[in-house]
Parts: C-alpha cells; sequence; structure tokens
C-alpha cells in the first residue's frame, strides 16, 4: 500500500474516533486495530490520544466451527430454503 493510502487510513480512523467522547470506547476500538495491523493501531493511538496497544496479536485460529445444533443430520433451521415455484 502506498504511503499517502496509509496515511489516509490513519486518519480516517482518527477522524471518525476523534468524535468519539469516551475515551474506553477509543483504547478498545484502537486494540481490535491491533488484529489488522500493529503499525495502524499504534499510529491511530498517538493521533486519539490513547495508550498504545501493548500485547501483539496472537496467531489466527482460523474459521470457527459450525455449531453442533446447525451441523447435525437435517438442521437446516439457519440455511435458505431452496426457492418454491408455482409447480411445487
Amino acid at each position: 500500500m502506498a504511503d499517502w493510502e496509509q496515511r489516509h487510513i490513519v486518519e480516517a480512523f482518527a477522524f471518525e474516533l476523534g468524535k468519539v467522547e469516551e475515551q474506553e470506547v477509543r483504547r478498545r476500538m484502537v486494540g481490535n486495530l491491533v488484529h489488522v495491523s500493529p503499525g495502524l493501531a499504534m499510529e491511530v493511538a498517538r493521533h486519539v490520544g490513547v495508550p498504545e496497544p501493548e500485547a501483539e496479536p496472537g496467531p489466527n485460529p482460523g474459521p470457527k466451527p459450525e455449531p453442533e445444533a446447525a451441523s447435525g443430520p437435517g438442521a437446516t433451521w439457519w440455511r435458505r430454503s431452496p426457492r418454491r415455484t408455482a409447480t411445487s
């Protein structure tokens, strides 16, 4: 990503988080950004006046398994039903 794009993203996050009055909300959002990019989180933290996040994110655990209730035989309550036609 180009430098100007990185600056734009940092400035956009800083602009939006700058409107948030609760420092705790700002801190949590910056904490979430660590999972996207630790460098991005640190830059945004500097701009919005919250402590820089300390912890680096751990390894990505991968996709979550389907809930057991939805993975048994005939458990299709959460899936889209096939479209019915006038003849079915």
